[in-house]
C-alpha cells in the first residue's frame, strides 16, 4: 500500500478497520517524504516484486502509476471521473 497520508496515518486506519492482515507492507509520503511513484518504486523493491498493478480513483493516480512503470486500473470509488476512458471498472467488478 503507497499513500500519500502524513505518517501515523496507515497505521491508525488499520486500527480502526482491522485490516492490517490483508496488507504485506506500506509507505507513506510523510514517512519518506518522497512522492507516490518513487514510494511504489521502493515498496516493489523492498517487497521484491518486478511488476505491479496500481487500482486507483484519481488522475493523480493514473498519473503515479505512469511514472512508477506500472499498469493502472481505474476504480470509480470518488467524486472524480475518469475523464480519459469509458473503460473504467467498478472495485466489485475486480474479482
Amino acid at each position: 500500500m503507497a499513500s500519500n497520508c502524513q505518517e501515523g496515518y496507515i497505521e491508525t486506519f488499520f486500527e480502526a478497520s482491522k485490516l492490517q492482515d490483508v496488507v504485506d507492507s506500506f509507505i507513506s509520503n510523510g514517512e519518506t517524504g518522497l512522492d507516490k511513484d518513487q514510494n511504489i518504486r521502493i515498496l516493489m523493491k523492498r517487497n521484491g516484486l518486478c511488476s505491479a498493478v496500481y487500482i486507483g480513483d484519481t488522475s493523480r493516480d493514473r498519473l503515479c502509476a505512469e511514472k512508477s512503470g506500472i499498469p493502472f486500473i481505474w476504480c470509480r470509488v470518488s467524486v472524480e471521473s475518469n475523464p480519459s476512458s469509458s473503460k473504467a471498472s467498478r472495485c466489485s467488478e475486480l474479482k
